[in-house]
This record gives C-alpha cells, structure tokens and sequence, in this order.
C-alpha cells in the first residue's frame, strides 16, 4: 500500500511539472488553454490576448551559448509573472515565445508599454549583461480563445514584417 502512494505522490509531481515551462516558471501551453477558459468563464472580464516573441534572442544562444539563453528566458518568465494582474494568465507558448492573457481595461496599453520595457531591460548572466527586446502582437477575446490567438499571430508577423522590432501591433479596438 506504501508503495502506491508513493507511486501516486510521484506522478501528481509529474503532472505538476508537466504543467509549467521548467525556464519560465509559467504554464505550458495546454495549461495556460485551461486556465485562460476558466478565467473566462468565471470573471467575466473582457480580455485581451497577447503574443510576445523575443527579439535578438538568437544572437544571445548563438554568441553565448544556451544556458545564457536558458537565464534570458528565466528571467523574461519572471518579469512576466510581475507584470500579471491576479484575473491574468500567462505561458510560455515554446522557445522565445510567449502568451499572455491580460485584462482589457484602459490602463492596457500602458501596461503593455511597460512589459515592453521591462523585458527589454538586460538580464545580468555571469559577468555580462544581455538584452533582447519583444514584438508584440493583441487582439480581444469576443470569440474564443483561437480565434484571438490567431488574430494576435497575425499582429505579431505584421509588426515584425514592418519593421517594427520591439513594438505592439495592436489591433484598433484590440486593446
């Protein structure tokens, strides 16, 4: 009997773990899908989605090597995690991308602006101070969730194909 609870104890980790990116500490995507539905269901809230993508994070793993990489990615996971507001819910969607979930209200676009900055600031790694910045692409949840996250992909591409390296592309009325 001892030996299946702690056969259980070890999987419920397992799952646990399966749930949040190891670097960012934020869920992975399957798990930020649940937890962005529950939201909202239960908080009735207008949202807005948000993909992130990194900016010069190659150059970073190229020059500096991977664990490098892995440290801008902790620490990206992290400002991320301070910049959420508690009806808020974030992921790390795969490599140097991420989604978030935030509140429409009208202190978003502010909020963005300083999640911009904040990202941009350098993460100190060893004797070095790296940098990357972030494109982001919005667009408002009205009809579920991959209609949105297809709407902001598409804002996303169109700001990086812009130019616009660093900078929203934020839909009118789309934020």
């Amino acid at each position: 009997m001892r030996a299946l609870t702690e056969e259980r104890g070890h999987l419920l980790t397992e799952l646990a773990d399966a749930r949040i990116d190891p670097l960012s500490g934020l869920a992975v995507r399957r798990a930020f899908t649940r937890n962005a539905t529950e939201l909202l269901r239960a908080t009735g809230h207008r949202y807005c989605l948000l993909l992130l993508d990194l900016d010069e994070f190659k150059p970073v793993n190229d020059q500096f090597g991977h664990a490098a990489g892995d440290a801008v990615l902790t620490e990206v996971g992290a400002r991320i995690t301070r910049w959420l507001g508690p009806t808020e819910t974030a992921a790390r969607s795969g490599g140097d991308e991420f989604v978030v979930m935030a509140a429409q209200d009208a202190r978003l676009l502010a909020r963005i602006r300083a999640l911009r900055e904040a990202i941009a600031e350098p993460v100190a790694y060893q004797d070095l101070h790296l940098t990357v910045g972030v494109t982001v692409g919005s667009a408002e949840v009205t009809d579920g969730l991959s209609k949105a996250l297809g709407e902001a992909d598409q804002a996303m591409y169109k700001a990086k194909g812009s130019g616009r390296r660093g900078r929203s592309a934020i839909t009118p009325g789309h934020a």
